[in-house]
């Protein structure tokens, strides 16, 4: 797991992984920290051609003070998933934090122009 997920790193007492064999994905990971701390993260995927996609994190814990959740939605664009809006909320008793990020006017596989064309040859 990342740092960017907001779980300890150090000092692991335990740490668990659910794994589905079918999927090859991890759906759950639970740990507990040293200083007491349990937290459980559940995973879900978007399932798309040759795989899976991770759309969504839910981290908790036990007592209710850990809700944070991680999502994206995504939108088909010629024929590619790609993401048309990320969300964060962390519900924690040190950090109260919501962000949303909105994807548009995508441009798929268009023509790189001449200028950057020719300084990423000249390279």
């Amino acid at each position: 797991y990342l740092r960017g997920i907001r779980l300890p790193q150090k000092q692991i007492k335990s740490l668990t992984f659910d794994i589905n064999v079918k999927a090859n994905t991890v759906s759950e990971l639970s740990l507990v920290a040293d200083n007491g701390l349990q937290l459980t993260m559940e995973v879900r995927y978007l399932e798309v051609v040759g795989g899976y996609i991770p759309e969504r994190f839910q981290i908790t814990s036990p007592d209710g003070k850990v809700d944070d959740n991680f999502e994206v939605k995504f939108v088909e664009i010629d024929g590619f998933k790609l993401p048309s809006s990320m969300v964060r909320v962390i519900r924690r008793p040190d950090l109260q934090e919501d962000l949303e990020v909105l994807f548009k006017d995508y441009r798929v596989n268009q023509p790189i122009p001449e200028d950057i064309r020719k300084r990423l040859e000249s390279q």
